[in-house]
């Protein structure tokens, strides 16, 4: 099975997000600060069988697989690489 909304790549918006955690009271204001650090550094970029990663100019890429989708999203298998074990994510 593939998708081709997943095609591309893909930059977290260090602004945007920022907006989101802001308005979030149940994070400490010296947690947000850290938070923020990590946000606008992550690069994802996806072909019809693998995601590549980058975050802060560290590349990686890793083979995923499709396993079920409709209008709203898409849900992917694939290795993590810090665990060890096959991981799920609804993008």
């Amino acid at each position: 099975m593939f998708d081709n909304r997943l095609v591309g790549t893909w930059r977290s918006d260090r602004v945007r997000t920022g907006r989101e955690v802001a308005a979030r009271r149940d994070i400490q204001p010296s947690r947000r600060k850290k938070l923020l650090k990590l946000f606008g550094r992550l690069t994802l970029r996806y072909t019809r069988s693998r995601c590549f990663a980058s975050f802060g100019g560290e590349p990686g890429g890793a083979p995923y697989r499709v396993v079920a989708k409709d209008a709203d999203g898409v849900v992917v298998v694939g290795w993590d690489s810090l665990t060890g074990a096959e991981s799920i994510s609804h993008i």
